[in-house]
């Protein structure tokens, strides 16, 4: 029976490529070159977690500061300085489409902890903002037009 095996010397390639121990060695030049193809499978981290998160820090220091406030009117260096974070952070999070469910979840999050009276308001203030993007984020999920 005749040998199916192409020999080495008619690839072409020096033979000693074709050694175990030369694809041995070459194996984690295989694995970087694969590897960036692998973390672009790997679905990203929804931004607007991220973004309501550090919201919510931000608006602890705001609170921290005010609460050290003697006078209750919040113009101390330290309330400017976070209040100012906050909007900031409240302006990226308005431009930043949701991308996944936490991504939604965060949003929420966002939306219940900025309005005070969330929790007795039957008809709470809901900006048009958010729904738009709950809109588009919904849509996007069932294959519809936002």
């Amino acid at each position: 029976m005749p040998n199916p095996h192409i020999p080495a010397a008619a690839t072409g390639l020096p033979i000693e490529t074709l050694s175990r121990r030369a694809l041995v060695a070459g194996l984690p030049a295989l694995v970087m070159a694969a590897l960036p193809a692998a973390l672009d499978a790997a679905p990203a981290p929804d931004p607007m977690v991220a973004l309501v998160a550090r919201w919510g820090r931000a608006r602890a220091h705001w609170r921290a500061a005010a609460a050290a406030d003697l006078d209750g009117n919040f113009e101390t260096r330290a309330c400017k300085f976070w209040e100012r974070q906050e909007y900031a952070i409240q302006a990226l999070i308005e431009a930043t489409p949701i991308r996944t469910v936490e991504g939604l979840g965060a949003l929420c999050h966002f939306l219940f902890a900025g309005n005070n009276n969330f929790e007795n308001d039957p008809w709470p203030d809901v900006p048009r903002w958010a729904l738009v993007k709950v809109r588009a984020w919904a849509a996007s999920q069932i294959g519809g037009a936002a």
